[in-house]
C-alpha cells in the first residue's frame, strides 16, 4: 500500500542529488509530478481506510467538526489530551442508563487521571420530554453555585420527579440556596445558552440523546474542539475505550506522520 510513496521518496532523493548541471526547469517538473504522486497516494490510503470502515460497520473518522466547549459544566483539566463532549436529556431515559451506568467509569478511569476532559451540552428533545429543559436550566443554574453535577445525578437518578417542585426539593436535598435558584429560573437567566445548545447540535448533525462527540483541544481556537468520532446512544464503556484509545494515539509526536 506503501510502495507508491516509496518509490516517489526514492525518485525524490536521487533527484536531490543529481549534478548542477541537469535542467532545473525539468528537475522542478519532476519535483512537482512526484509532490503530487505523494499526494494521490495519501488520498488513495484515506480513501481505501474509510471503505474498510463501511465494510467493517466502524464509523468514518469525521472532518472539520469543530465542537464547542467553553463554559458549561465540565470536569478535567482544560488541557487534557482528549476531550468529550455529551449532549443530553435530562428526562431522555438512554442518557439516565448512561449516566448511572458509564459515565463514572469514564471519569474515573479517564478525567481523574487526567487523559480527558468531560463538558455537557443540553440538547432538550422538548415535544418527547416536556420537563427536560426547564430541568437544563435549573442544572445550569446550580452550576453557579458550584452544585452542578449534584444536581445532574439527582436528576438522572430520579426522572420521574422534574416539575418545578420537585427541581427545588432536589435542589434543597444537595445543599443549594433555594432563593437563588428560584430567582434564576423565573428570571431565564440560561434558556438563551441551552437555545444556543440545541441549534449547535442541530448543525452538527445531532438526532437524539445521549449524543458524543470525541476529540482533542483545537491548538488554535482552544475554545472549541476537533472531533475525531461521534458516537450516539447508550453504547457499552468499550466502545468509549476504543475511540479514546484512538484520539490518545493520534496524539502522540510524530502519530500520522510519514515513515
Amino acid at each position: 500500500m506503501h510502495r507508491l510513496l516509496a518509490i516517489a521518496s526514492v525518485l525524490s532523493t536521487a533527484l536531490s542529488a543529481q549534478p548542477p548541471g541537469n535542467d532545473p526547469d525539468q528537475l522542478a517538473q519532476l519535483q512537482r509530478e512526484i509532490a503530487s504522486l505523494k499526494q494521490g497516494q495519501k488520498r488513495m490510503e484515506k480513501s481505501l481506510s474509510a471503505m474498510m470502515d463501511i465494510l467493517t460497520g466502524k464509523k468514518p473518522p469525521l472532518e472539520d467538526v469543530f465542537v464547542n466547549v467553553s463554559g458549561g459544566p465540565s470536569l478535567g483539566q482544560a488541557d487534557a489530551k482528549v476531550t468529550i463532549v455529551e449532549f443530553t436529556d435530562f428526562q431522555c431515559p438512554f442518557c439516565s442508563a448512561y449516566a448511572r451506568e458509564t459515565l463514572g467509569r469514564i471519569v474515573t478511569d479517564y478525567v481523574k487521571t487526567g487523559k480527558a476532559r468531560y463538558v455537557v451540552r443540553n440538547f432538550p428533545l422538548e415535544q418527547a420530554h416536556p420537563l427536560a429543559r426547564k430541568a437544563a436550566e435549573a442544572a445550569l443554574c446550580a452550576l453557579e453555585q458550584g452544585k452542578y453535577w449534584e444536581l445532574h445525578d439527582r436528576f438522572f437518578a430520579d426522572q420521574r420527579k422534574l416539575a418545578i417542585s420537585d427541581i427545588l426539593q432536589h435542589a434543597d436535598a444537595i445543599g443549594a440556596n433555594i432563593d437563588e435558584l428560584r430567582s434564576c429560573l423565573e428570571g431565564g437567566g440560561h434558556a438563551a445558552e441551552i437555545a444556543g445548545d440545541l441549534a449547535e447540535g442541530r448543525d452538527l448533525g445531532v438526532l437524539g440523546t445521549p449524543t458524543f462527540f470525541v476529540g482533542s483541544i483545537d491548538p488554535g481556537n482552544k475554545s472549541r474542539m476537533r472531533a475525531v468520532r461521534s458516537i450516539s446512544g447508550n453504547v457499552p464503556y468499550r466502545a468509549f475505550e476504543k475511540v479514546i484509545a484512538e484520539v490518545l494515539d493520534a496524539s502522540k509526536p510524530n502519530a500520522g506522520g510519514e515513515q
